[in-house]
């Protein structure tokens, strides 16, 4: 198995689309289960060149039992990746033939290390400054 190359691509105006695509079933199988379902990573920042990945993150209320809310995304065509060596998280990734998705599931209250659960990618400081800053604004709207 080796790595992946790091491929960065223009912005893409319908990556939002493709998250609401993809959270409006999540938040239908899930239910009272996730607290939140975020569009977070680059895909997130409009405007931002990134990898063509979106990042979903779903707070769930607790990590364990995992059975909690692993049938649920899974009914929605995404594979439970148990080697994921991050203690934070609960990791999915899209079924194979289908397109490159990261799933991210954390505890809603940061129960694991002391965390706190991330806000979605539009309240997230970072995300709000990177969308400001003259550097992305400059480089994006050159185009």
């Amino acid at each position: 198995m080796g790595i992946d190359p790091l491929v960065v691509v223009s912005y893409d105006p319908a990556w939002p689309r493709l998250f609401a695509e993809l959270g409006q079933p999540l938040r239908l199988s899930l239910g009272d289960v996730a607290s939140r379902i975020d569009h977070v990573g680059s895909t997130a920042v409009s405007g931002l060149d990134a990898k063509p990945i979106i990042d979903i993150q779903v707070s769930v209320h607790s990590l364990e039992p995992i059975e909690e809310f692993q049938g649920a995304i899974e009914r929605c065509g995404f594979v439970w990746r148990p080697d994921n060596h991050e203690l934070t998280k609960r990791y999915f990734r899209e079924a194979p033939g289908t397109r490159r998705t990261h799933m991210h599931v954390r505890g809603a209250a940061g129960e694991a290390f002391g965390q706190e659960p991330m806000a979605g990618a539009r309240d997230d400081p970072l995300m709000r400054w990177l969308r400001s800053t003259s550097a992305v604004s400059s480089h994006t709207s050159s185009r």
